[in-house]
């Protein structure tokens, strides 16, 4: 009878918490790519070690990182069937979007972090030329599904808007369904 009580209230636990059946590494996904808990970790933290002097924190950038990977990733799976973005993402579009940023810049030197410093350009460069109209077009198409912890989708900006909470059930929006 305890060990049922005690699986009862465990379950309570989680089911109130908004933690029952979640990935709990999944920070957003895009399609069929999940974005994880531990890329976002790993990606603002290669930004905080290029720029030592930012006084930024991994935990300050979290939000701002998903945002990118979600980015990155309509840009991505969206390459070689979007007309305007095969026009735009080029190397050299992708090199003046580089050098436009010092922080940018360093991460680019870096060999652990050049290819994903090449992914942040294309989807600077993709959104420029798409406008938040054309992204949220992807973002409707591929669907956004985002952990509760960084807030909801929204279609109006293209970004993440809200605090987050980790007591709102997951996932919270997508893209696909947003009006």
């Amino acid at each position: 009878m305890r060990r049922v009580l005690g699986v009862a209230l465990a379950a309570a636990v989680l089911l109130l918490t908004g933690c029952y059946g979640n990935d709990q590494n999944m920070a957003a996904k895009v399609g069929q790519t999940v974005i994880t808990e531990t890329e976002v970790t790993q990606v603002a933290q290669n930004f905080v070690d290029a720029m030592p002097d930012s006084g930024y924190t991994v935990e300050q950038l979290r939000t701002t990182v998903v945002n990118w990977e979600v980015g990155i990733q309509l840009v991505k799976q969206s390459l070689g069937s979007n007309e305007t973005l095969d026009a735009a993402v080029t190397d050299d579009a992708k090199a003046s979007f580089i050098a436009q940023y010092s922080d940018v810049t360093a991460l680019s030197t870096n060999p652990e972090t050049a290819s994903w410093t090449q992914d942040l350009a294309a989807y600077g460069v993709g959104s420029a030329a798409l406008g938040a109209t054309g992204m949220n077009e992807l973002a409707q198409e591929l669907g956004v599904e985002l952990n509760p912890r960084y807030g909801e989708w929204n279609p109006a900006t293209g970004q993440i808007t809200g605090t987050g909470s980790l007591s709102t059930p997951f996932p919270t929006a997508t893209a696909a369904t947003a009006s």
